[in-house]
């Protein structure tokens, strides 16, 4: 009954998997999908219609431009205007040749003698200054360039909407007499746009600088773009962008995405919108699709899991009957292979360290101490001879260096000892309770003659009271080791401060310098008796690089820690850790 249950859940939980994994995978294709319908609309699709538009009108207006300055530099015209306008019908003839032939909607000429509007069907006014319909020509002589393109009132046809194209006229001498021209009815842009609303059901709004819509697809020309639904929360980037520009919006729920660009030409603002509606049908009809055949495969994979369980349901009881006994079998060997692996790593890497500090302790012994004694015989030697010579000065000096040497010599000694103590662990034998300043003193009191040699300044500042647990000895080779180091990297006129506080349950013990201090990189490596590496003093004295290592040593074994703070050129200050005692 419990591997029968086991089994249900496990095809129910195999179902909602493969129900969950198709599902997403549906779901994450139809919002690709949908992101891709989204980019193409939006980056390809609005911005060529209204590329196409753009050039529609550009190739459009390129003949009326031609036309025009076809016109304006007609000897024709030009000599009829100088010769004095005589006979106006020749004037009106050719501008009604002329729209004849170019088919266009409107020509004509505006004398600046004169001031008289011709036009294709004879003189239709005259352009006072003053009147506002006639601004146009006005800004025309004002402007800089031959011609231009507007959008203007036909004040000939009952003031219909055209595009007209503006050109200067100038006599042989290039003095201005006027402006020609053709215009073009606003319906022939209409029928562009009316061709891609057809052909690609894009929707299409020319709107002028106010907001106000010139031409549209949708009929809703002479509205203003603010008061449209979903146009009117994009009005404000539409009017405002002077470049192109996609935008978002919603109508009852659907989604329309546009282009707008300026057309200068025209001084309108072209507006090319399309829904999502009719692609997200087709996406929405495939993801159906998809879930369906999900749905057919989910039962597939389900029918066959289980045929295949039921076949092999009782080769799995025997198979992991057996397993279950090697594994045991396997863990406990494991278990036993990787303790002696641990065993044999943690051996092997204390044979590693013994090995590295019996090379370096050889090392020291070989050189360190063997030097010394070889130079101390010569000095004796040396010594001898001028006494024997009457030289007394130079053999007093010989001795003094022979004293100087011997005195190393015995440190280096007792540090060998102490390390050699430390590492059959004879120093944490005893712990006794003692005061800490009287220790601090006697372990001073031959480090005040080095300081002194060196004029050198060295305080102690610890309470009387202060008492620690610890191996007296070992407390007192560690603060010896430290204050022959300060004083060691100390210049003359230097100070040293060795000091100790009382916390809650450890006694801080501190010795700090007014030295050279230690470069950052070598901090990482001060305590490693075997990666060490000793460098002379301020008068050149000599090290081994093993009491920094010692002084480790000893404190980890009296319970305690050590470290050090340093800045390079400004001293150094070493802080150690006793138990205080109770």
């Amino acid at each position: 009954m419990k591997g029968s249950g086991q089994t249900v859940r496990f095809f129910i939980l195999l179902t909602l998997l493969l129900i969950a994994g198709f599902s997403a995978t549906s779901w994450i294709s139809y919002r690709v999908s949908y992101q891709t319908l989204r980019n193409q609309i939006i980056t390809n699709e609005l911005p060529l219609t209204s590329d196409n538009i753009y050039s529609e009108i550009q190739r459009d207006l390129l003949s009326p431009v031609f036309i025009a300055s076809l016109m304006a530099n007609d000897s024709f015209l030009r000599n009829w205007v100088i010769n004095g306008e005589k006979d106006p019908e020749h004037m009106i003839q050719f501008l009604s040749e002329t729209q004849r032939k170019y088919n266009t909607f409107t020509s004509f000429f505006v004398s600046e003698r004169t001031r008289r509007y011709y036009q294709s069907e004879g003189i239709l006014k005259t352009v006072r200054e003053g009147d506002q319909q006639d601004s146009w020509y006005f800004r025309v002589r004002r402007m800089k360039t031959d011609h231009e393109i507007n959008v203007d009132p036909d004040q000939a046809h009952q003031y219909a909407m055209a595009i007209f194209v503006n050109h200067k006229v100038f006599d042989f001498n290039g003095n201005y007499i006027g402006a020609t021209g053709v215009g073009l009815q606003v319906t022939d842009v209409k029928k562009i746009i009316e061709t891609y609303h057809t052909k690609f059901a894009r929707i299409v709004y020319f709107i002028s600088p106010d907001g106000k819509i010139v031409l549209s697809t949708d009929g809703t020309d002479g509205k203003k773009l603010g008061e449209l639904p979903g146009l009117s929360s994009i009005a404000t980037q539409i009017l405002g962008s002077g470049t192109s520009s996609s935008l978002e919006y919603k109508i009852d729920g659907k989604t329309f995405y546009a282009n707008s660009r300026y057309i200068p030409e025209l001084n309108w603002i072209l507006v090319v919108s399309k829904s999502d509606e009719y692609a997200l049908r087709n996406i929405l009809h495939s993801l159906l699709l998809n879930l369906v055949l999900c749905g057919l495969i989910t039962i597939v994979v389900i029918a066959l899991v289980y045929f295949i369980v039921n076949s092999y349901r009782s080769k799995l009881r025997e198979m992991l009957s057996t397993e279950l006994d090697l594994k045991v079998r396997n863990d406990e060997q494991r278990s036993e292979i990787d303790k002696q692996h641990r065993q044999l790593l943690e051996q092997n890497a204390e044979l590693v360290q013994l090995n590295a500090s019996k090379d370096k302790l050889f090392s020291i012994i070989a050189h360190d101490l063997r030097a010394p004694l070889g130079n101390m015989t010569q000095l004796a030697a040396l010594a001898s001879e001028d006494l024997a010579a009457g030289g007394v000065k130079e053999a007093q000096e010989y001795l003094k260096d022979q004293r100087e040497l011997s005195e190393s010599t015995l440190k280096l000694l007792d540090n060998l000892f102490d390390w050699a103590r430390s590492q059959m662990s004879e120093t944490s034998s005893v712990a006794a309770d003692f005061p800490l300043r009287d220790c601090l003193e006697e372990c001073l009191s031959g480090t005040r003659l080095q300081a002194r040699q060196k004029n050198i300044t060295l305080t102690l500042l610890c309470d009387a009271g202060i008492r620690v647990k610890a191996n007296r000895n070992a407390v007192m080779t560690i603060v010896r080791n430290l204050a022959s180091n300060a004083v060691k990297f100390t210049g003359g006129g230097g100070t040293i401060e060795v000091s100790a506080a009382a916390e809650k349950e450890m006694v801080t013990v501190s010795v700090s310098d007014s030295g050279t201090g230690i470069a950052p990189e070598r901090l990482g490596q001060l305590f490693d008796f075997v990666h060490n590496k000793s460098t002379p003093g301020t008068n050149g004295e000599h090290g081994t690089g093993l009491g920094l290592s010692l002084c480790r040593e000893l404190v980890h074994k009296n319970d305690g820690e050590i470290e050090v703070e340093s800045t390079l050129g400004a001293g150094s200050i070493f802080r150690f850790t006793l138990r205080k005692s109770n």
